[in-house]
């Protein structure tokens, strides 16, 4: 049996730099793997993440439909390893409105493996989820909602209302007994060499060797310095409007200063 790979997050754990690796590597590794990362499946990303929020019966099967479509459009390739990479499988970064932590991600992954196994029941699925240790998660989640949205909110309110959501490894081992088999990957043992990838190389049944023909990893989406963080938080603060504090923000990133409005 040829393996379902499915990485789904979880968010600030490593995320990017794993589906940046596998894009670098996507032809390279094409007569092994099929890869789909999140452009390659952007319906069913948009139904897991309304179904995070509202946990309707409409959104859930809106994810059953289109995780049929997907795995539908995949079923001809039955000699290649299958991977997919999107941390929105598991739905949205709690913090977001309407979602305080990660209780969705196992019905959503639940309904995805279902499919799979129904379209595809020659295939192994197997699910990687990056975890991450819950004091660094939550303060690296915050930082995120400051940078990317409009989170006005101090530090130590925003770990209060969403400490539930830190304890990424006790979300994995609930999916583990409930869904499909789980590689966990923590951040803090995997940040070095492939340490991030490696992993998920062992699930994709790959020629003896071949990983090492592969260009290595690289981290992305780091950190930004603190003092950015805080002039993000300060803008979110002061600006009312959305395009301006997306401006202002962009700005800051450039390296210039804010010229109004964050005043």
């Amino acid at each position: 049996m040829k393996p379902l790979v499915i990485h789904a997050g979880f968010h600030k754990t490593g995320t990017s730099t794993v589906q940046r690796f596998f894009q670098d590597n996507r032809k390279a590794l094409a007569p092994h793997v099929v890869i789909v990362l999140k452009r390659d499946m952007e319906d069913l990303i948009r139904a897991a993440r309304g179904y995070s929020v509202t946990g309707s019966i409409l959104d859930r099967a809106k994810i059953v439909l289109r995780a049929e479509a997907l795995f539908s459009s995949l079923k001809g390739r039955p000699k290649r390893a299958l991977l997919l990479s999107a941390e929105e499988l598991s739905g949205h970064m709690p913090g977001r409105p309407g979602t305080l932590d990660y209780r969705a991600a196992e019905v959503i992954l639940g309904d995805i493996v279902r499919v799979a196994r129904a379209v595809m029941p020659r295939r192994a699925v197997s699910l990687v989820l990056g975890t991450r240790a819950p004091a660094a998660w939550i303060e690296s989640a915050y930082w995120e909602h400051v940078k990317s949205s409009s989170l006005t909110s101090d530090f130590a309110d925003f770990a209060q209302k969403f400490h539930t959501a830190s304890d990424l490894s006790a979300v994995a081992r609930e999916i583990a007994s409930r869904v499909a088999p789980v590689v966990e990957v923590p951040l803090e043992t995997a940040v070095k060499g492939t340490g991030l990838v490696a992993p998920i190389l062992d699930l994709l049944d790959l020629p003896i060797g071949f990983s090492a023909q592969l260009s290595p990893p690289q981290m992305r989406n780091q950190r930004d310095p603190d003092w950015m963080l805080q002039e993000f938080l300060r803008i979110n603060r002061k600006v009312a409007d959305r395009s301006e504090r997306a401006r202002l923000k962009k700005a800051l990133r450039r390296g210039e200063r804010p010229t109004q409005g964050a005043d």
